[in-house]
């Protein structure tokens, strides 16, 4: 009706504003969703991918991991006794690597034993000094122990009147089986 009316001009302009229109709705209403779906499944196999590979990757490891955790536990689990008798055990091993460092150990200090269903965790604060170097052999010799000691917390301070002398503050733990 209205249509015959209107100019060659304005039947051009009135074409293409449906023609615009239309394809917006269809891009917004059609395609917009399903390329967010397509890549939101993209995502999801790309991480699906990443993990299948992680775990391939750990099953062609499985004997090597299998043989480390049973040296670990026969370990861990060698070492039975009380809470007095393991931390016993544990002051001395901190007292033998510090001495084989050459690190003057001005304290320690046995914290609670973290009981877990599993494992307990015996963790001994230490307050040492001694120089950079000789700190960092401690340190290094405290993480490759034969007990598995982890320094869970490190601090360093500049011992007042020296150079090249550190107070260090520092949480060592162990972990046993039960």
């Amino acid at each position: 009706m209205m249509i015959p009316t209107l100019s060659k001009r304005e039947r051009l302009i009135l074409i293409c504003t449906v023609a615009l229109l239309f394809t917006s709705l269809v891009y917004a209403f059609i395609l917009e969703p399903i390329i967010t779906q397509w890549r939101q499944v993209n995502k999801e196999v790309t991480v699906k991918r990443l993990s299948l590979e992680k775990g391939l990757r750990l099953l062609r490891q499985k004997e090597e991991i299998t043989q480390r955790f049973q040296g670990l536990s026969a370990i861990m689990a060698a070492e039975g006794g009380s809470q007095e008798e393991q931390m016993a055990k544990l002051f001395s091993e901190i007292e033998t690597l510090a001495r084989g460092a050459n690190v003057h150990i001005l304290g320690m200090k046995p914290l609670p034993v973290t009981k877990s269903a599993f494992y307990k965790k015996y963790t001994v604060e230490i307050d040492s000094q001694g120089s950079i170097e000789k700190l960092v052999e401690f340190l290094y010799k405290l993480q490759h122990s034969k007990q598995i000691l982890r320094v869970e917390f490190l601090e360093l301070n500049a011992k007042s009147g020296t150079k090249d002398s550190l107070k260090v503050t520092l949480l060592a733990n162990k972990i046993t089986l039960d």
